[in-house]
């Protein structure tokens, strides 16, 4: 994907989401959610919440681990949605 940013800190409701892109290849919205140590449920209510809310294509859940259940709930929604929506989960790690 070729990803331009749109914006940052993004309000949908009470919520914020972090980063909002355009994916240059489709046009599509892309919601991208940082989230610091391990996935939780929180984190993934709001993913889902801000998909609905900005109608993206692609969400992306960064964070430095993806627990196994969130993992599995992440293949569960690529299994059931329909082939335009994409959902990953991205560890990142850094280095010195």
């Amino acid at each position: 994907m070729d990803l331009k940013l749109t914006d940052s800190e993004v309000s949908i409701g009470s919520f914020s989401l972090d980063l909002m892109a355009k994916d240059l290849g489709t046009g599509h919205f892309v919601v991208i959610e940082n989230q610091f140590s391990f996935t939780d449920h929180d984190h993934l209510g709001k993913l889902l919440t801000y998909a609905g809310g900005y109608d993206a294509s692609t969400i992306v859940w960064i964070s430095e681990s993806i627990r196994d259940e969130h993992r599995q709930a992440l293949d569960w929604l690529n299994q059931r949605t329909n082939y335009s929506t994409q959902f990953f989960g991205v560890e990142i790690e850094g280095m010195r």
